[in-house]
């Protein structure tokens, strides 16, 4: 600042102080913090800028350049602290002395006079005794980077150099070196993270290099003010969680049987018991009790018995351990800001003790049979000529506001009763969550509704609670967990059911987002004919689109998958292009690999519905897999003759003969395992056996190679 200007500043601030006593104070504040008070420039005078408190001996010495050298020694200290995590190394426990010891209990001695939640404390710190004595442990520096011996020595060589001699020729020589050790030390940790290592591992590497981090960022609050702590963001994320539980409006909910068959006693058995403790997946998961699935798998022979004698006395008892209501709850983001927590899904992280009791009750469906059921519903009316108009209805929170009064109606008419039904209730009611966020855990909450996602028993439990939604609806209906379209030719009974659903939700205090649902209408007429009907639920207009994602795949209006060709191509090649990035000095092997993993999933999901007969849509398909074929090829300096021989050194088949071999066990599949009113009775005639015998199919499998 130059001196007139400096004159004027003052000036001016004169008038503010005598007007203002924050501004004197302020002006005073910056007068006494000034550290440089000899101009350094020629007619200028210092900045008022200063870290008084870790500053001494300043100086101003002679001119250089148009400023003065100024000499100041500062008083720092080294603040960054190490960041250290504690782990559990399970895969180097010495299982075989743990398993000696657990054996050589008597469990039923020891427990004989033991309630049951004494019992499973009693199991508990058994468990955790082992883990203490026989389980290594290790510190770990999070912000410390590993590296090998030589690495280590050339890191102190450099420097020592840069200390005598700065930025010498010999610096920049051992920088070079030591550059080279890095990158050979990085590819052979690659290799064996990737090609050597487990399969969670090596999702875990290549995630780690192009997504972003788990953590949850930045939140805002209900006044829109950015909240960066972790235990605030942590609270946020519980209130948004916690609010949306439902309390049962106590209304009669008369719901007739569904079934004559009942369902009310179970056994538990050592063998069974074992039989899915060996089952399970072996990880190091969070858990209340603190007990692993590995753990629990490494040892499931030695505590079969225990496990027997606590689930029975759990079911016997309708009581449930305290540990098994604790959940500790991880945010998984869905759609929609980040900042924003509603829009994020509480996962329960729940005891992997009660998960084993959990699946010895249990089923699933496929997406893709859903799927094929759907699209040969649309691909007959159009043989019709008539468009088919479907909406896609979202519940609210669907799975957090089950009512559980409204849901023990339900597991009743179902034919489960007695103490089965006594342990569902229990197991349910008087649940606790805390929320984790970053490694912080929030105040816990009492669960008031609702079956806990991430265990084994809620998605089977909200199937059940939501299962009679379609009984009055005259169109058509599908059902996959909480996701619900309708669809028909005639959009009035559409509308109808749409007033049936209302009501339904209003009776069992469920809801529905009408601005999440959204309608379209499959047409593949190209007439100029416009259909036009606005489809309303509770009084809101659902809106219309022309493309929509269906359990994975993008349906379109006018029902070729173009759209959805487009979209997986797009994904599989920047995939592709980022494996080429990070993997620069990767094997052939890992590139395959990573291509098996990562890319190829992509293009097949779904593939027996939208499996293309256009030559077009199969060559660009396969081009994805021709084109990652030519560029490893290229990489390594590996000849490429033609697609197919390259396919051969790669170990890969061709896309199309893949989609060819799951439509067949699809239908194999099918023709097992549906009822004859779903699927054609298998023929056992002799006649057709031998028919089929006799038949050269060699032609329906082989590809024409000239497509490629």
């Amino acid at each position: 600042m130059s001196k007139p200007e400096l004159s004027k500043f003052r000036d001016s601030w004169k008038q503010a102080i005598k007007n203002n006593n924050e501004a004197g104070q302020g002006i005073w504040t910056v007068r006494n913090l000034e550290l440089v008070r000899i101009p350094y420039k020629d007619n200028e005078t210092p900045h008022p800028w200063t870290v008084r408190n870790r500053t001494k001996d300043v100086q101003v010495g002679e001119l250089f350049s148009d400023h003065k050298i100024i000499s100041v020694t500062l008083k720092l200290s080294n603040s960054a602290k190490k960041v250290v995590k504690r782990v559990q190394l399970f895969r180097k426990a010495n299982f075989q002395l743990i398993n000696y010891n657990l054996s050589m209990i008597n469990w039923d001695v020891e427990m004989s006079c033991m309630s049951l939640e004494e019992k499973y404390e009693f199991f508990v710190s058994v468990l955790q005794h082992q883990i203490a004595l026989h389980v290594p442990c290790k510190n770990i520096n999070v912000l410390a980077k590993k590296h090998g011996p030589k690495i280590l020595s050339l890191q102190k060589e450099k420097l020592r150099i840069w200390r005598a001699a700065g930025n010498s020729d010999n610096y920049k020589k051992i920088s070079l070196i030591l550059k080279e050790e890095l990158i050979q030390e990085d590819q052979m940790n690659t290799e064996k993270s990737l090609t050597y290592g487990t399969s969670k591992k090596f999702f875990k590497f290549i995630n780690s290099r192009y997504k972003s981090n788990d953590e949850i960022g930045v939140i805002k609050d209900s006044q829109n003010i950015p909240v960066n702590s972790n235990i605030l963001k942590a609270e946020l994320l519980s209130d948004a969680f916690s609010k949306v539980f439902t309390v049962d409006n106590s209304s009669s909910t008369l719901f007739p049987s569904r079934t004559n068959n009942v369902l009310e006693s179970m056994t538990f058995e050592p063998s069974v018991i074992e039989k899915v403790l060996l089952k399970l997946v072996p990880k190091c998961n969070t858990t209340p009790d603190e007990i692993p699935a590995i753990f629990l798998k490494k040892v499931g022979t030695s505590i079969a018995i225990p496990l027997s004698i606590i689930f029975s006395e759990s079911f016997r008892t309708s009581q449930v351990p305290r540990l098994w209501k604790t959940a500790i709850v991880k945010p998984l983001h869905k759609k929609g800001p980040r900042t924003d927590p509603n829009n994020y899904r509480p996962i329960s992280l729940t005891s992997s003790v009660c998960k084993v009791m959990e699946k010895l009750v249990p089923s699933n469906m496929s997406t893709e049979s859903q799927l094929t059921s759907y699209f040969s519903t649309l691909i007959s009316n159009h043989s019709l000529r008539k468009p088919t108009y479907s909406v896609y209805v979202d519940f609210k929170k669907a799975f957090d506001t089950v009512s559980f009064e409204k849901l023990t109606c339900r597991l009743m008419s179902y034919g489960i009763k007695g103490q089965l039904l006594d342990w569902i209730v229990c197991f349910l009611t008087n649940r606790t969550q805390r929320v984790n966020v970053n490694g912080v855990l929030s105040q816990e909450k009492f669960v008031l509704s609702g079956v806990p996602q991430g265990s084994v028993l809620g998605p089977l439990l909200f199937l059940l609670f939501i299962n009679d939604i379609g009984d009055k609806f005259q169109s058509h209906f599908l059902l996959y967990a909480d996701d619900l379209k309708l669809f028909s030719t005639n959009p009035s009974t559409i509308q109808t059911d749409l007033g049936l659903l209302s009501e339904w939700c209003d009776k069992w205090q469920m809801s529905v987002a009408p601005n999440k649902c959204e309608n379209i209408i499959f047409n593949l007429t190209k007439s100029p004919r416009t259909l036009n009907f606005d489809f309303t639920i509770k009084g809101s207009k659902i809106p219309r689109t022309k493309k929509i994602r269906d359990l994975g795949l993008i349906l379109s209006s006018d029902l070729p998958f173009s759209e959805h060709i487009d979209t997986i191509l797009r994904r599989s090649h920047q995939r592709i292009n980022i494996f080429f990035n990070i993997l620069r000095r990767a094997s052939f092997e890992t590139f395959i690999k990573c291509y098996t993993i990562y890319v190829r999933p992509i293009l097949e999901y779904g593939s027996i519905v939208f499996n293309p007969v256009l030559k077009e849509q199969i060559k660009r398909i396969e081009s994805v897999q021709k084109s990652f074929v030519y560029r490893v090829f290229k990489k390594f300096h590996i000849p490429y003759l033609n697609y197919f021989d390259a396919l051969s050194v790669c170990n890969l088949t061709s896309l199309e003969l893949r989609r060819l071999h799951a439509d067949l066990v699809f239908f194999l599949n099918c023709w097992n395992d549906l009822s004859p009113s779903v699927f054609p009775p298998t023929p056992h005639s002799i006649n057709f056996i031998s028919n089929i015998s006799y038949c050269n199919f060699q032609k329906y499998l082989t590809l024409n190679p000239h497509n490629f």
